[in-house]
């Protein structure tokens, strides 16, 4: 059986995080980040709905995270879905929370300099590099 499981967002920052290491000694960070949209309704009026992600990075790219991410910022991300779930004594699972696991970052208030966002986004993304390293990530994270 396949399947494709790759999530992409654009949104803000919502913390500063600081890496951490875990007991095995690799290196994380968790952070959110916020994404919205908006719509017009029925009446005309215009709405916006907001999302929260959480986000988990592994090994040299949750350093990388620790050091350019700020509370503010822009941000493409590039990653997979892991639902984590916490269990009753008789194993069934009582409740669970989904992250993206990020395998790409793209900085993108580094690259605006004074441009409208929304007016850009998409140039902005394409012209962009990603940050891409999969070197440290223990091997159940990798695909």
């Amino acid at each position: 059986m396949f399947g494709i499981n790759t999530v992409q967002i654009l949104g803000v920052v919502c913390n500063n995080a600081t890496p951490r290491e875990t007991l095995k000694g690799s290196t994380v960070i968790n952070f959110m980040v916020e994404t919205f949209e908006r719509y017009k309704d029925d009446h005309g009026n215009f709405h916006e709905y907001r999302e929260y992600h959480k986000i988990v990075a592994w090994g040299k790219l949750a350093e990388v995270c620790g050091q350019y991410l700020n509370k503010g910022e822009y941000v493409f991300l590039i990653g997979r879905l892991k639902t984590q779930y916490i269990f009753e004594d008789n194993e069934q699972p009582k409740r669970g929370h989904t992250s993206i696991v990020l395998s790409e970052i793209k900085f993108i208030n580094k690259a605006i300099n004074g441009n409208n966002l929304l007016e850009s986004k998409e140039t902005i993304i394409d012209s962009m590099e990603p940050v891409q390293i999969e070197e440290d990530i223990p091997e159940y994270i990798k695909l």
